[in-house]
């Protein structure tokens, strides 16, 4: 009841901060990043599909967005909504998420190498939200011992949702290489307008 009560929240939450911010400009970008989460049927962690853009909003504010499509029946009646897990990356705030994911490949390393079962948070780091910046949430978790995920939580008012953007360590690897590219001007815009007219 909790759970339920806290997810009505949070998305009548968004839809009420949603006429705050708008999308100006988005462009897909050509990843191999995929995300995992939890399948019951088979019992252990998945990779999803899962897609990349960076996209410019109203409020002058630039995010690598990270789209998962998850597990279910592909839309949420109470809420109205795709299940689709949306992070955001903030331009702004790519130098704060580096040493994050840099601390997880350290821990995991070590975790892979000693066996161990982890589930500890590395970090905090800042991101845009519609209405204004959020938090997100950098920690390990331990799915089995062989298999240590990045997790990355999205954080407003003091409660972090309780679903997570998971990646394996190629994963945040990849993840990590697309936020250095964007941080540099190496991702970005493009003016596909002109070119299919």
């Amino acid at each position: 009841m909790i759970r339920t009560t806290a997810r009505v929240f949070a998305g009548c939450l968004v839809a009420l901060m949603a006429a705050c911010t708008t999308l100006s400009a988005e462009t897909r970008i050509p990843s191999t990043l995929r995300a995992s989460e939890f399948n019951d049927t088979a019992s252990q962690y998945m990779e999803r599909p899962t897609f990349v853009a960076v996209q410019t909003f109203s409020d002058g504010n630039i995010a690598l967005q990270v789209l998962v499509d998850e597990y279910g029946t592909g839309y949420d009646p109470a809420l109205g909504i795709a299940t689709q897990h949306v992070t955001y990356f903030d331009k702004r705030f790519i130098a704060d998420y580096l040493p994050l994911i840099d601390k997880y490949l350290e821990w995991e390393a070590l975790a892979a190498q000693r066996g161990d079962l982890i589930e500890r948070e590395i970090g905090m780091g800042k991101t845009w939200g519609v209405g204004g910046d959020i938090e997100l949430r950098f920690g390990i978790y331990s799915s089995k011992a062989s298999q240590h995920l990045l997790t990355i939580e999205r954080c407003a008012l003091g409660t972090c949702v309780n679903k997570a953007l998971d990646l394996t360590r190629p994963n945040a690897s990849v993840l990590r290489s697309l936020l250095v590219d964007f941080a540099a001007g190496r991702i970005g815009h493009e003016d596909t307008q002109s070119i299919y007219k």
